[in-house]
């Protein structure tokens, strides 16, 4: 079977938009450019592993994985109870990235 034949008959790929998903939690470390924006939590033993959008930079950030201890470790990390839950796309916006 010929290749433009076979792509012809599979649906394209589709990626959700990461700017409709809900970012409930702002977490800022301590006097640095370091932000991360909260999307999904899961309790494990003794740690809280999330998933959501680091911010430093332009250019170093990323959707990623990162875990509560591993932002303590790093530094003073500052909880922003001012912050509302919204879609990504505000977020963008309202924090410039």
């Amino acid at each position: 079977m010929a290749h433009g034949s076979l792509t012809a008959q599979i649906s394209e790929l589709s990626v959700p938009s990461l700017d409709a998903k809900t970012i409930y939690i702002r977490l800022q470390l301590l006097h640095t450019p370091w932000q991360w924006f909260v999307a999904e939590a899961e309790r494990q033993e003794d740690d809280t592993l999330f998933f959501g959008y680091a911010s430093a930079l332009p250019g170093q950030s990323e959707w990623c994985y990162f875990n509560l201890s591993e932002l303590k470790d790093a530094g003073t990390l500052v909880y922003d109870c001012e912050f509302s839950p919204m879609p990504f796309s505000e977020v963008k916006q309202k924090y410039n990235l």
